[in-house]
């Protein structure tokens, strides 16, 4: 997993709203 991908993966766990830029 790259960091890009691991950091997406938190921000929509934590936040679902922040996810459109993934």
């Amino acid at each position: 997993m790259t960091y890009i991908a691991a950091v997406c993966y938190w921000a929509m766990s934590i936040n679902t709203a922040s996810s459109p830029l993934c």
